[in-house]
């Protein structure tokens, strides 16, 4: 590619610089392919507009995606630019099923990483529908994925389950009985690789109140990555994991896999997964007591986060920092961050942490002032409300024991003990979880 791109001949420095940024992006030397992949649009330039020289140009851009997206930032103007680049591209007569596909799911993470869940969704169940037509179950299992994530985010963990196994299963069977498996594709991200199915469909598990399988998918997810010892996935599986550990209330785990996380990702130049795994460290340093650079800490990366398109989950880093506001008495400045959070669950249509906003809201108007105690058992019924609909136990079980402590200060000591012992009783497992253990302390001071 070197010696090509100084040859003058274009086509050629072109075709060597797809190789090269191909091998870059799958050994993990993304600013390397990324300038590489500079260099061959450059050399494209000098081509007179033909079906090769578009061939050439949507190849290198699906080769470059995942390096794009890890220097760039996962939703930066650049990465969703050269994936409205791509679509234009495969729509050229031609093209091959695999090549349109493959710009659909750059299409796909563009939408689910910026987010814009309802997008993403449609992305998805088009996704889904080409594989099934085509029958190729590798296909199937990435598309299934690709619909599980967005289902995830909308708050749907019943369905998201559902296609998070079903994606299992096919690639359980393709590893038990081969058929014309698909070559590694450049561009293909770890979301679409079954160790970080385990990871996801464990976060997915939490919500509707199932902990111990949650762990249990988090274990398999090491131990694939551990036999595989691919840096990059070892690093989205680490990265993947903190948020899950950080429900789960394991500190010590959280923040020895964000540990890791943040090293892989520096190296890597995942400037996106660098930055969201510093959030958690900084809520980790809070949770541990330094209040004060723990919330400098979750700032600082939530705005560098941010600054890369990226805004999974930001409502809930909003509500995290409000949270450590409001335990250094600054309130007022605390209900300000958590009001970011809901124009922001209403924008993009990703509701999994739309609950716990609600109650972190309740808690902190709580603590503010006991005047504001209607104001906190409206954020605390909402926030029932909204995970029933959901069939999100854990956090119905949370809110729940905020509305039962407010109830009890008010002498409704009887329905509050009610209320809790409803939703402890429906948990069958995770009994030695942070949240079940408060809940069942809770529920025997309630009966005395």
């Amino acid at each position: 590619a070197h010696h090509y791109a100084r040859s003058g001949n274009p086509l050629k420095a072109a075709g060597y610089c797809l190789r090269a940024v191909r091998q870059c992006a799958n050994s993990g030397s993304y600013a390397e392919a990324l300038a590489l992949f500079e260099t061959g649009l450059e050399q494209l330039r000098k081509l007179p507009d033909s079906d090769r020289r578009s061939e050439l140009e949507f190849d290198l851009r699906i080769a470059v995606f995942d390096s794009l997206m890890t220097t760039k930032g996962y939703g930066s103007a650049e990465t969703e630019q050269s994936s409205a680049r791509a679509i234009v591209l495969c729509e050229r007569p031609g093209t091959s099923w695999e090549k349109r596909w493959t710009a659909l799911l750059g299409a796909f993470v563009v939408q689910l990483i910026r987010p814009d869940v309802r997008k993403a969704s449609e992305i998805a169940a088009e996704l889904v529908a080409r594989a099934e037509e085509r029958g190729s179950p590798e296909y199937v299992a990435e598309a299934v994925q690709a619909l599980a994530i967005a289902r995830m985010l909308a708050g749907d963990s019943a369905p998201a389950a559902q296609s998070f196994d079903r994606a299992w299963a096919l690639w359980e069977s393709v590893a038990k009985h081969p058929t014309e498996n698909i070559p590694k594709r450049a561009g293909l991200t770890s979301q679409f690789q079954p160790p970080y199915n385990r990871v996801l469909s464990g976060w997915n598990l939490w919500f509707p109140g199932y902990p111990d399988q949650a762990r249990e998918r988090l274990n398999t997810a090491f131990a694939l990555v551990n036999e595989s010892r691919s840096k990059i996935d070892v690093e989205a599986v680490q990265r993947g994991a903190v948020p899950v550990f950080g429900l789960l209330r394991e500190l010590d785990r959280m923040r020895e896999s964000a540990e890791t996380a943040v090293v892989l990702s520096t190296e890597l130049g995942n400037v996106t997964g660098r930055a969201v795994t510093e959030i958690m460290l900084g809520w980790a340093d809070t949770i541990s007591g330094d209040l004060d650079g723990g919330i400098a800490r979750m700032r600082l990366h939530l705005s560098e986060y941010r600054a890369t398109g990226c805004e999974v989950a930001s409502d809930y880093f909003f509500a995290l920092i409000a949270t450590a506001l409001g335990r250094i008495g600054r309130f007022d400045e605390g209900l300000g961050t958590i009001d970011k959070s809901f124009p922001i669950i209403e924008r993009t249509g990703q509701r999994n942490y739309e609950a716990e906003v609600y109650r972190l809201k309740g808690e902190l108007l709580l603590a503010q002032d006991a005047s504001n105690a209607a104001l906190a058992e409206q954020s605390f019924r909402t926030a029932i409300e909204t995970s029933r609909k959901q069939k999100a136990k854990s956090w119905e079980l949370r809110a729940t024991m905020s509305l039962a402590q407010l109830l009890d200060r008010r002498g409704q000591r009887d329905e509050s003990r009610v209320m809790l012992a409803e939703i402890y009783n429906w948990f069958t497992e995770g009994f030695d979880t942070a949240d079940l253990r408060d809940a069942k302390a809770l529920l025997e001071e309630l009966s005395e």
